[in-house]
């Protein structure tokens, strides 16, 4: 996974829970990196996942609403990063409809290695977008946490629903986002 990943996580635990929180959790890891993240270099998903188990019992949180929440300050965070001439999008369907062919083909150009997860629009009206989410890393709610970031962002009213998981033991997930107008 992206250093850039972990820079955002350690910065929304040192804001919201403190430095001493972050310094805690990486003395309890006992992380191969040793918590010292380099926004362009690459780390092993174990890290992220020993990161957030340690989270979810220091706060008394569960990891998916976790995930949820870092998925949620994750979004706007990387959306300012992004450069303009990559993808602009205007609205938060753009950016759905853009997220394979556009955002990861681009995210695979800057990184080979990288490894992102597979979102194919199934269905698309003016109303609602049914995404179809594959990843062997399995971070769904992470996923779920970076739309309710992006509605956010585009100041969009949705509902999000999951009739299918990969969690129930489906090979993907469907994501159903309905906007409410």
């Amino acid at each position: 996974m992206k250093g850039v990943i972990f820079t955002h996580l350690q910065e929304m635990i040192e804001s919201q829970q403190g430095f001493q929180v972050w310094n805690a959790i990486l003395e309890r890891c006992d992380l191969p990196s040793e918590g010292v993240f380099v926004s362009t270099e690459q780390y092993p998903d174990e890290e992220l996942f020993a990161i957030v188990d340690e989270l979810s019992a220091v706060s008394g949180l569960s990891v998916n609403d976790l995930l949820g929440a870092f998925g949620e300050y994750l979004f706007p965070n990387l959306h300012k990063s992004v450069p303009s001439e990559i993808f602009a999008p205007l609205t938060l369907w753009e950016l759905l409809e853009g997220l394979d062919s556009i955002i990861h083909m681009e995210v695979k150009k800057l990184d080979k290695k990288a490894q992102t997860p597979t979102l194919t629009v199934k269905r698309s009206s003016d109303k609602e977008i049914v995404l179809e989410y594959r990843s062997t890393k399995k971070l769904y709610h992470l996923a779920m946490g970076m739309l309710k970031g992006a509605a956010e962002v585009f100041d969009e009213k949705v509902t999000l629903a999951k009739p299918i998981c990969m969690h129930d033991g489906h090979s993907c997930c469907e994501l159903v986002i309905t906007r409410n107008v």
